[in-house]
This record gives C-alpha cells, structure tokens and sequence, in this order.
C-alpha cells in the first residue's frame, strides 16, 4: 500500500524542538523528513537524533516536501522567518509559521498561498491547550445566557499575540478594538483600558524583555477574568484552572441563618465557585510533554485538515480572522510602545519551592475549617 503521509520539515530548531516532538507524535499522517536551519551544532544535532535530513536553504530541498512548520522569528521580531515562510509557499509548499506575525505579512503569506494554490497557517499552540479550550467553550456558552459586562487581562507582551488569539475565540465579537488610555505607572506592568466590541476591558502587559535571553523572565504568559451580569469566568494561568465564581447576592429581607429559611432553598443555596477545569501539581517539563507538544499537533492537524477538505469559506474565513486578529495585536503593541530592555544578572537564587512546600503544610490541612 502507497504510504499516503505528507512530507514535512521544520526550520528552526529553538522552539523547534517542540514542533520535532509534535511531528514525531503524528507519524500516521505526517513523515518527518528534515530540519533547515542556518547550520549550527545544536540543528545538526537535533537533525541526527530524529533521524532526518538537515538542510541549509530552500534550494536544497525535495520537491516532495509539502508541509513545512517555520519555527524562526519573523520579520516583526527581527528575524527572516516571514521571508522564509514566503519562500516555501512559492516552492509550492503549505506553512504554519508561529506567531506572531505583523499582518502585513499574514496579508503577503495568504496572497503568495493562495497563488500557488497552497495554504498559510500562523500557528498557535495555546488555544489547543485543554484549559484554554475549556475557558473559550465555557465564555461562549456563558455569554449566551449573561451578558459580558467587563474583562479583567493579564499577559506578557511576548506572549500578547496569542492573548488576543484566545479573546477572539472566546467573546462575542471583538469589533471596535479601541485603546482608550496607557498607564506606565505600575512597573513592571503597563495598564491599557480598552474597549473589545462593547466590553470594557483592562490589560495589564509586563511590557519588559531581556535582550539576551527574550522568551524567559514572564512572571505568567496570560490571566483572563469575563465578569458578566451573573459572575465572573476566570483563567487562572495559561497553565492553570478554569474557575466560575457566581454573584454574591444577599436577600436583606430574610432570616437567612436559620433553619427552614427560604434562602436554604433559593439563590443563596446555588454554589459560590464552581471549577471547571482543574489542575494537578506538576514540573514544567510535564507541562511541556503532557500538553504544549500535544497542542502543537492539534494545531499542525487542524491545518491539516483545512488542506485536505477546508472549503474556500473555511478558508476564507480563517484568513479574515488571522489578519484581523493580527490587526488587533499590531494596535495593542503599538499602544504600549517599545518593551523596557531588563538585566536579568547574576543574582543569588533562592529556592523558593522550599518556600511554598512549608506553606503548604501550614496551610493546606487548614481549609478543612471551610469544610474543604
């Protein structure tokens, strides 16, 4: 039987190596072919051990390869990724470049796709992540039935592109996007009060990078809290639980301590906090191979899928939404300017994991008082 796997390389090989582990995870539909990158030990390394080619241009590659996964800053970062993403597509080649992308250069990609009848993805790992899907699906279906009043945003700028990605998905509309003010007060936070379709929201980006080392030293990648008529749906972390806490409401003309009450049986019997999504104690290593690999694929199959039976709708769709949603992300960060360059040094480090395992002794057993 003809093997009917799609050929597919990824170009870069920094968070490369999450796309790697995804394609090793889909060897059904996907044979993992090659690695392009400018050469260094680390690819060629990385080559050898996943058993693939390692190319150093376009030009070398076959003409059999039909997916590749651009892993390599684009050009709004100030790298070449945009440019290489562009060169693929006219070898005739679909790519899933990751985020973020200017949407200048969305607009390019899609137009170049299009021409060589191949498809542009720009590729999103964290809205396939489970509690992030959990918060989408639960927002839609809450604001059916409450009415969005206020949003609550949390982020760091080398994670906001993403952020609005989630938004989109999980709100209503995200028509007018308008950023009413920016506030630099709250080092090492900036505060943009916005207005996301008729929502008013606050954003609060740590609008800070260090030079020699840009993708660490978030103090969280991304918090979100919908208040709406009823409650409130939170997001505790990119990585954390899904949480409803409802609307305290207090019936002022009733005994509502003693027994028989009618508040025993009303609003005030309803539950306080209901978590959705919850979350077991783990190393940021699991997080990375239980989930963010995992959601990769998903990712790469949903673009798979859009190649094999997406209609021109779908597609059309899909292409007015990353343009947009990129729109989005171009006026936040323009808003907020420039990231505030840190030194990251050399100083002592404290284990604060010791910290938190004696807390957790103190504390733990205590909310049993709560009839925990």
């Amino acid at each position: 039987m003809a093997d009917k796997r799609i050929k597919a390389i990824v170009c870069g090989t920094t968070f490369g190596q999450f796309y790697c582990e995804a394609l090793r995870m889909m060897q059904e539909d996907i044979e993992f072919v090659g690695i392009l990158s400018n050469g260094s030990e680390r690819s060629k390394k990385c080559a050898e051990a996943y058993g693939v080619k390692c190319y150093t241009s376009v030009e070398e590659m076959e003409d059999d390869i039909q997916l590749a996964c651009v892993v390599v800053r684009s050009g709004v970062l100030g790298g070449n990724g945009t440019e290489l993403a562009a060169a693929l597509l006219e070898r005739g080649i679909h790519v899933i470049q990751e985020q973020p992308v200017h949407f200048k250069d969305a607009e390019r990609c899609i137009r170049t796709a299009k021409k060589h009848n191949v498809l542009y993805r720009v590729g999103d790992l964290y809205e396939f992540l489970p509690n992030v899907r959990c918060f989408i699906e639960s927002a839609k279906s809450i604001c059916r039935v409450s009415k969005p009043v206020y949003l609550d945003v949390g982020g760091a700028s080398q994670v906001t592109y993403p952020l609005i990605r989630i938004l989109s998905e999980a709100l209503p509309s995200m028509r007018p996007f308008e950023i009413k003010q920016v506030s630099k007060e709250s080092h090492p936070y900036d505060a943009a009060s916005a207005i996301i379709g008729d929502i008013t929201a606050l954003m609060q980006i740590q609008n800070e990078v260090a030079p020699d080392d840009p993708d660490n030293f978030m103090h969280y990648l991304h918090r979100i809290t919908l208040v709406t008529e009823h409650g409130r749906l939170c997001l505790e972390d990119t990585t954390g639980g899904v949480v409803w806490y409802g609307q305290m409401f207090v019936p002022v003309h009733e005994n509502i301590l003693l027994p028989d009450s009618a508040s025993e049986k009303g609003q005030m019997a309803s539950s306080q906090c209901i978590r959705l999504f919850d979350v077991q104690e783990q190393s940021f290593l699991n997080v990375f191979q239980t989930q963010w690999i995992p959601a990769i694929a998903k990712d790469i199959r949903e673009m798979l899928r859009m190649c094999q039976c997406g209609t021109s709708a779908d597609i059309g769709s899909y292409y007015t939404k990353t343009v947009h949603s990129a729109k989005i992300w171009q006026t936040l960060t323009s808003a907020l300017g420039f990231p505030e360059l840190i030194k990251t040094g050399n100083s002592e480090k404290t284990n604060i994991t010791d910290t938190i395992r004696s807390l957790q002794k103190t504390y733990l057993g205590a909310n049993d008082q709560y009839g925990r």
